[in-house]
This record gives structure tokens, C-alpha cells and sequence, in this order.
């Protein structure tokens, strides 16, 4: 029988209703062995409590130190897999930072939930139940970090939350989503395994800063982040790639300056692209030397983070994103 390592980090799923404040705040973690008979037959399992925090306290520097300890379990040859509990608010953000510094191979799953150990319809022990089992498949191997939850498995390149408080919590809006769960113990596998550049695990030092772009922006925001030296820049600008004309003096300087300016959509299904040549068009930013990607903003600034620290040469880091 396959040994999968839990590792937590927190979120809903490690919460419960404190009595004194009437809301949910982190508990332990011990309905996971008070249920290990619902593990045992998939896999044996063996728990590292590492974190319990709320995801909205997830910092950069938590990602990395995450992806350094799950990196330890994943080359002890007993450990075939890993799965991490995580919060939802901002865990498309972890698992698309590991999807890019891990290896594949062992597989790596996140998961949560969206209520807490308190309430009746708490969903974390399924979920987690799931995810072991997803952990044992050799389906799951070539995809390296996969996010399971409400019987769907997704890829973090594409899942993101699109409701915070009902069905469905999670969505791949492009592809959708890698296998979905038909019956007992039964997935169906739908979509292949992705390519991704892959970064070495180390510290991300830049300062890169997201912006949502909005009817009448004006430059005041790239100037402050121009005047508060920021290394990158990352907005989700309207519609297929598309900026205000009071923004675009502001833009340019901030090239001038070295700072590299990526350009993505606010739209939920974001792209970017240059069918508009008017002031502040897709076409007229990337003329000035912005770099239209494609994916939402929180994700494409952990991108350009783990660029950077490989290169602060622009068309190198225009050419991760070709």
C-alpha cells in the first residue's frame, strides 16, 4: 500500500466556530485521525500539522518554505505522494507557485474547504478523502501539482474561485477540469497533462505590484509604483488587453525606467491581443513595449515574480510569456 504524506497549512477546513466571537477561527486538525479508517483503503497516511493559518496570511515567503518541505517529502523514497490542506481565498495563488518549482513525478495535491468543522455541511473530510486517493493513481503523476475539491480535479494553471460562498467553488474556465469524479471510486480523466516553465525553489525578493484597471483610470497608480521603485508591474487591464489614455504617459515611463509592465484581462475568461491599434489598444501597449499575457493577475504576478529572479532583461522575460 502507497504512503501519502498530509501536510497542512490551514484554511477553512482547519477551522471551527469559536464560541466567544460567534465566527470561525483555526482548530485543530484532528478529525483527520479521528477518521483515519475512511484513508486506509487508498493509501496510509501520515500527518505533518506544519501551518495553520487563514489563506488570506499566505505570504510568498510561506509558498517557498511550503515547496522546500513538500520537496523533503517527495525525495524520501517511503513517501509516494503529498497532499496539502490550504485555505481557498488564495489557493490557486500556492498551487500555481508549486506547479512551477516542483518536480513531477510523485504527485502533489491541494485541497480545503468552504465550510468549516463546525457546520453540518463541512466538506473537508470528503475532499481530503478524495485527494489521498487522487494521490495514489499513476493518472495523476504526469500533472505534478493537481488541486482536487468538490469532486472535480483541476489544474492550477487554469482553476481559479469563482464563488465564495456556493456551488461551484472552483472552475477551469479555459479547459475545465482535468478528471471528474463518476462514482465511488471512478475518475474520468479528460485533459492531458500541461507544459509549464519550471523555476528553481528559491526566495522571491522583487516587489511586483497588480492593478485592475477601471473606466477613467488615470496614471496615479503607476506612478506610485514607479516613485516607490517597484520591480514589476501587473494589470488587469479591460477587456482583451485595453487601458484608459490617461494611464499610458505613465506606462511609458515605467519602461524607460526598466520596470516591466504585463498586461492582462479583467474578464474572467482573461485573454489579451492586438486587434486594437487606438491610444491604449493591445497593439499600441505591446508597440510600447508592455507584455500582454494571458491567465488572471493574481497569477501572472507570482509569474513575473519567479521571472525575475531569473532576469531583469525585458525581452527575456517577454519570451517566457511567447
Amino acid at each position: 500500500m502507497k504512503t501519502i504524506q498530509i501536510i497542512t497549512t490551514g484554511g477553512t477546513i482547519g477551522m471551527a466556530v469559536d464560541p466567544e466571537s460567534k465566527g470561525a477561527k483555526p482548530t485543530s486538525f484532528s478529525f483527520i485521525t479521528d477518521n483515519i479508517s475512511l484513508f486506509s483503503p487508498y493509501a496510509h497516511i501520515q500527518v505533518d500539522s506544519y501551518l495553520n493559518i487563514p489563506s488570506p496570511h499566505m505570504t510568498l515567503d510561506h509558498m517557498v518554505n511550503l515547496a522546500q518541505k513538500v520537496t523533503y517529502y517527495l525525495e524520501q523514497p517511503e513517501i509516494d505522494g503529498v497532499v496539502i490542506t490550504h485555505g481557498t481565498d488564495t489557493m490557486e495563488e500556492t498551487a500555481y507557485y508549486l506547479q512551477h518549482v516542483l518536480p513531477k513525478g510523485k504527485p502533489v495535491i491541494i485541497t480545503g474547504s468552504m465550510s468549516n468543522q463546525s457546520e453540518a455541511s463541512f466538506d473537508g473530510l470528503q475532499n481530503l478523502v478524495h485527494s489521498v486517493h487522487i494521490a495514489t493513481l499513476p493518472e495523476s503523476e504526469p500533472h505534478g501539482v493537481l488541486v482536487v475539491f468538490q469532486n472535480e480535479v483541476h489544474s492550477p494553471i487554469y482553476m481559479t474561485k469563482t464563488y465564495p460562498d456556493r456551488l461551484p467553488f472552483f472552475e477551469s474556465l479555459v479547459v475545465g477540469p482535468m478528471a471528474k469524479r463518476l462514482k465511488a471510486d471512478e475518475f474520468e480523466w479528460i485533459v492531458p497533462a500541461l507544459d509549464h516553465p519550471q523555476f528553481p525553489i528559491q526566495y522571491l525578493t522583487k516587489d511586483v505590484v497588480l492593478f485592475t484597471a477601471y473606466a477613467g483610470m488615470d496614471r496615479s497608480y503607476t506612478d506610485w509604483a514607479i516613485a516607490s521603485k517597484k520591480d514589476g508591474i501587473v494589470i488587469q487591464a479591460l477587456g482583451f488587453g485595453h487601458l484608459p489614455p490617461a494611464v499610458i504617459p505613465s506606462i511609458v515611463e515605467a519602461i524607460q525606467f526598466g520596470i516591466p509592465v504585463v498586461i492582462t484581462s479583467r474578464c474572467a475568461y482573461s485573454a489579451t491581443g492586438t486587434t486594437y491599434a487606438y491610444e491604449g489598444g493591445g497593439k499600441h501597449l505591446e508597440e510600447l513595449g508592455c507584455i500582454l499575457a494571458q491567465g488572471n493577475g493574481q497569477k501572472i504576478r507570482i509569474f513575473l515574480s519567479m521571472i525575475l529572479e531569473q532576469t531583469t532583461n525585458l525581452a527575456k522575460i517577454k519570451s517566457y510569456f511567447s
